[in-house]
Parts: C-alpha cells; sequence; structure tokens
C-alpha cells in the first residue's frame, strides 16, 4: 500500500501534545507492516525542501508564525498544492490537515482534537475572543470533513463534535494515541513515603487546561499536610500563573520546558500527576504519567477511564480528592498500579495495528 501523509506536526517540529503522534504512526506502519509513505510536513521558514529518513521521503513545506492562526492556514496552502500534484502516485492520503485541493484518492482524516471542541471551552471560560478565532478556524474542519471517506478521532466524547460539524454521515472510528512504554515506565520501585508530596502538572500553560483550578485546590490542601507543586511547560498563561502563586503564598517550581525524552524522570519523581484540562481531546500526558506508574487524577473532560476524576474547573472536588489520596500511602500505591495497568492497554503497537487495518477498508 502507497499513502501519502500530510502531517501538520511531523518531528522536530511539534504543536502540541499529540503531535508526535503522527511521526509514530508512519515510522512504525513502514517498518513492521510494509506501507510505502511519502510525508508532506511542516518545517518554520519559507522554502520547501525534501529529505530521506528511514526509508520514507519527506517534503519539508512552510508553517509559518507562532501560533495556529497562521501555521494552520500556511502549511494547508503548501501542502494541498504539493498534494494535487503527488497524489496520482498514492492508494490513499492520510491528513492531519485540511487540503484545498481537488482530491482524487480516498482521504482519510486524522484529528487530534477540533476547533470546535476548543470554541465550546472557550465560550465557557468566557473568553470571547478566542471563542470567535476557534469558531472561525471551524471551517478548517468543516473542509477535511466534507473530503473525507474516513475519520479518526481519539475518544467518544469528540463524536458529539464530528456530528456538529457535518461528520455524522462518514464512516468514523475511534482510537486513541498510544504511549511509548519503552520510554514511558517505571525507573524503579514506586514508594510514595516521602513526608513532602510532589504534585506534578505537565502541558501547556493554557487558559484552557484548568491550571487556576490546581493552584486553588493547592491553597487549601496545604493547610493539612506538607506538599509542594511542580508545573512543567511553556505558555501564554505562565506570569499569570506566577502571579497567581505568589498572591496565594504557594510553594510552586516552574521548571519550564522539559525535552520529551526526560519526561520519565519527571513522571517518576512526582507522587501524583494531576490534569486540570477544561477541553481535553485525549490527554497524552496523563497516559504518559501513568505508563510511569505515577498515581494520577484527571477532570471528567479527558477520556481515560479507570482513574479518579473531578468535575472540571471544581476546586472543592479537586482539593478533596487530593485530600482523599495524598495523605495514605496505601492509596497511592495501589493508585499507582492501577493506573500502570491502564496504561499498558495503549501501546502504539496496538493502536496502529488498528490504524492500518482501518486504512485497508479505503484501499
Amino acid at each position: 500500500m502507497k499513502v501519502l501523509a500530510v502531517i501538520k506536526e511531523y518531528p522536530p517540529y511539534i504543536w502540541g501534545g499529540g503531535g508526535e503522534a503522527g511521526g509514530r504512526i508512519i515510522n512504525y506502519a513502514s517498518s513492521q507492516y510494509g506501507i510505502e509513505f511519502t510525508v508532506i510536513a511542516n518545517q518554520p521558514k519559507l522554502s520547501i525542501s525534501k529529505e530521506v529518513e528511514n526509508n520514507i521521503t519527506i517534503y519539508r513545506v512552510p508553517a509559518l508564525g507562532s501560533s495556529f492562526l497562521t501555521k494552520l492556514p500556511s502549511f494547508s496552502l503548501y501542502a494541498s498544492i504539493l498534494t494535487s500534484k503527488l497524489q496520482k502516485h498514492f492508494d490513499l492520503i492520510y491528513a492531519t490537515s485540511p487540503l484545498y485541493c481537488k482530491i482524487k484518492r480516498p482521504l482519510i482524516i486524522h484529528f487530534q482534537g477540533t476547533r470546535y471542541g476548543e470554541y465550546l471551552a472557550c465560550k465557557k471560560l468566557k473568553k470571547t475572543v478566542y471563542a470567535f478565532l476557534n469558531r472561525i478556524y471551524v471551517l478548517f474542519d468543516k473542509i477535511m470533513l466534507k473530503k473525507a471517506e474516513g475519520i479518526i478521532i481519539l475518544s467518544q466524547n469528540m463524536v458529539e463534535e464530528i456530528n456538529a460539524i457535518g461528520g455524522a454521515k462518514k464512516e468514523i472510528t475511534v482510537i486513541p494515541n498510544g504511549v511509548d512504554k519503552n520510554l514511558f515506565k517505571p525507573l524503579g520501585p514506586r514508594n510514595f513515603n516521602s513526608q513532602e508530596k510532589k504534585i506534578l502538572y505537565v502541558g501547556r500553560l493554557d487558559l484552557r487546561k484548568g491550571i487556576d483550578t490546581l493552584f486553588y485546590a493547592f491553597q487549601k490542601i496545604i493547610k493539612k499536610i506538607k506538599a509542594k507543586l511542580v508545573i512543567v511547560g511553556e505558555g501564554k498563561e505562565k506570569s499569570k500563573l506566577i502571579s497567581l502563586a505568589k498572591s496565594l503564598s504557594l510553594p510552586v517550581d516552574f521548571w519550564g520546558k522539559v525535552e520529551h525524552k526526560n519526561l520519565p524522570q519527571v513522571y517518576n519523581q512526582a507522587d501524583l500527576f494531576v490534569l486540570t484540562s477544561l477541553y481535553e481531546p485525549f490527554g497524552m500526558v496523563a497516559l504518559e504519567a501513568m505508563a510511569c506508574g505515577t498515581p494520577t487524577v484527571i477532570s471528567d473532560t479527558v477520556p481515560i477511564e479507570g482513574i479518579p476524576r473531578f468535575s472540571a474547573g471544581n476546586v472543592d472536588e479537586l482539593s478533596n480528592l487530593l485530600l482523599e489520596i495524598l495523605p495514605s500511602q496505601d492509596k497511592l500505591q495501589k493508585l499507582s498500579q492501577t493506573c500502570f495497568e491502564i496504561a499498558q492497554k495503549y501501546s502504539w503497537e496496538k493502536i496502529i495495528f488498528k490504524i492500518i487495518e482501518f486504512f485497508k477498508k479505503f484501499k
């Protein structure tokens, strides 16, 4: 099978948490299933280049600017021009970005999230400008849906989003992302007997991640237990969060961005990982923490089942959950084991097998 893959986030140029999925899928499917991939991928400069890596031909086209407002349309424009020229040589097209050109081969779209979902989250937060911008960019998702024959989404939560923007009559399959179990794993026996508990957040410092919920919940619990909070990541909300931590007199360490390969050490040092997202198509960082055996709690927007959850944005629910789990070494140990066992179900080998089987329906 010959596949033209149009991937808006391809290593080393990754924008978000699920960005590394495209590269993972293509490299594994190429080496293990013998699928011949040619990739149209992003680069942050105004030029088009060609390279060969692991027997995969990669065309690099511009994805310009620092936000989706410019990256997405610029990448899609150049990728569409190239797709128009190349598509006749392939059995199908696999894409994570809108294509403006006429499509002459079966098109499978892989959504890592939707602009409609982002719009709803911003609207709920009463962030009018962000809601308006995402609402405009819903058009790009609609373009993708109109031309697609098959759609891959990450969770059942996304079905309503896809249906709301015109995907109800398309063939849809739910396939989550996987986790690299060779990288994300316990680095030794997990014990939770430290006097000062370490709570961890990893991800973008973005309004929709609901990190302020964690700060206010943390303020409540440090009156009763000894703990500190570690924040890993960068984003537009960083300065506001630093100011909030100071105003609440919270013991918070901001570590900035940590290289992906070093994240297992970070997860393994934590007693509890918390993901407070107000909108979350999947929750890759939670799965990585779980694979390391780190006890994990999530908001109810995160579509991972079997671990403790709290209502997104609810400070009291989160603080009560933290106070229930953190002081108990036994509960932390049991949750660690539960998280680890759940994460084992998300191996990339199993996930990519499902994706390839879906490809075969359209060959």
